[in-house]
């Protein structure tokens, strides 16, 4: 098995064009092994003695390792550190995507059809999810989260302890009490994930585009045959929609800084978007706790040109829907507008006041 990842290192090396290639891929070969866990720093003595090379010889190799980002260097020229161990397989995994582009550009020229290199990486849930927030750092977007969804999380703020016990019942006959509690946790992590980007001053963003009409329905239905009358009906409905309509007002600060982005409709049943910039099993993660998960193991989709394109289509499809409901006039270009987070803002207020005054009228 040893002789099997020492061939495998120099082929990729080769790959790269590294250069030194037999004593480079003995100083990767023993750092994957641990063999350099225990030093602080590394020079060309350490470097010429655990190689059994020259010091001339271990100074060139400690340049090209720093050229390729492969260890990191320090003012002191003569000084070198090892980076994390994460980082180093980064590197690997997108300089061999960097060689399939290359190939899948090749194929696009002869057939005419845009191919995306990709590749996926088998992790247990939690370092699939610190692989995933890792990748995030460097898209366009940083740590932005996107999800389309017919529900919301924001509808359910208040411990099911603390409900008047109308609402109690109310929400026992439209999703169960075990449901309405699930929904209070993911609201817990949404409010917890925007405090930390907000504290942070990080450019992290939550974008959600809620499509309600078949959720706010299917309440109707479930109430009315449960024997509810046309005037508890409206009572309920009322209050479900100034609580989301409270949660907007407390969120306004992250609206404003451009940190949560909701685009509310209760007219439309879904749009033809991306489901997410991540995949759904992955939000998953995100909304519950991995050691209560069932989901062993995750193949994640890994490739940089995976998640690059995933942001250029949900960019063109959030812009698509600030147009179509007049947020603005025309988006020229792909990019999140200073002040869009308060036009969003004042179209969730204004979205939910005239589902109220159309439920009063009725």
């Amino acid at each position: 098995m040893e002789k099997k990842k020492k061939t495998a290192v120099y082929t990729f090396l080769k790959m790269l064009r590294i250069g030194n290639y037999q004593d480079i891929c003995s100083f990767i070969t023993k750092y994957l092994d641990g063999e350099y866990n225990d030093y602080k720093f590394l020079n060309d003595e350490i470097i010429a003695r655990t190689l059994n090379i020259s010091k001339v010889k271990a100074s060139s190799i400690l340049r090209k390792l720093k050229k390729f980002h492969l260890i990191k260097g320090s003012p002191n020229k003569n000084l070198y550190y090892l980076i994390d161990q994460n980082e180093f397989e980064n590197i690997f995994i997108n300089s061999i995507e960097t060689h399939m582009k290359s190939a899948a550009n090749t194929i696009k020229s002869i057939i005419g059809k845009n191919i995306y290199p990709n590749f996926y990486i088998k992790l247990n849930p939690l370092d699939g999810l610190a692989f995933f927030n890792n990748k995030l750092k460097f898209l366009n977007l940083n740590t932005n989260v996107y999800q389309e969804s017919p529900v919301s999380a924001l509808t359910t703020p208040i411990e099911w302890s603390k409900l008047p016990n109308f609402e109690k019942k109310a929400y026992n006959s439209i999703m169960f009490k075990i449901n309405y509690k699930n929904r209070y946790k993911r609201f817990q992590i949404i409010k917890s994930r925007l405090e930390k980007i907000h504290n942070s001053n990080s450019e992290g963003k939550f974008f959600y585009v809620l499509f309600l009409k078949r959720d706010y329905q299917r309440m109707i239905d479930t109430l009315i045959s449960k024997g509810y009358t046309k005037q508890t009906l409206s009572h309920i409905l009322i209050a479900y929609l100034e609580r989301f309509k409270n949660i907007i007002i407390e969120f306004k600060d992250y609206f404003l800084e451009n940190e949560l982005m909701v685009l509310l409709d209760f007219d439309s049943t879904c749009f033809n978007g991306p489901i997410s910039i991540l995949p759904p099993y992955v939000f998953r993660m995100y909304y519950s706790s991995t050691s209560e998960s069932d989901l062993m193991e995750l193949h994640i989709t890994s490739g940089n040109s995976y998640c690059d394109n995933m942001v250029r289509i949900f960019n063109k499809f959030f812009n698509n829907l600030l147009i179509k409901y007049s947020i603005y006039d025309n988006l020229s270009e792909i990019i999140v507008k200073k002040d869009l987070g308060e036009k969003l803002y004042n179209h969730c207020l204004r979205t939910i006041s005239n589902k109220i005054s159309e439920i009063e009228e009725q």
